[in-house]
């Protein structure tokens, strides 16, 4: 999974991965586990917002979306 924010002039991506042996095996069990309950941090990303938008085109925004401002 990804998820992008927008922070001054960058854009911070969290890239996040779901064992799916554990997920699974849980799922199996009769349960119903959320996907994001086993998700794992697997890399962060740190773009010019520039650079970000030419490469991966322009950003669709979430309608609940605010830029974080540093404080």
């Amino acid at each position: 999974m990804m998820n992008s924010y927008e922070v001054g002039t960058v854009i911070i991506t969290f890239y996040t991965k779901i064992s799916p042996q554990e997920y699974f095996t849980n799922k199996s069990s009769g349960t119903n586990p959320s996907p994001a309950d086993y998700a794992k941090l697997d890399a962060i990303s740190i773009a010019d917002a520039g650079y970000a938008k030419n490469e991966w085109g322009d950003r669709v925004y979430d309608p609940q979306y605010k830029k974080i401002e540093w404080k």
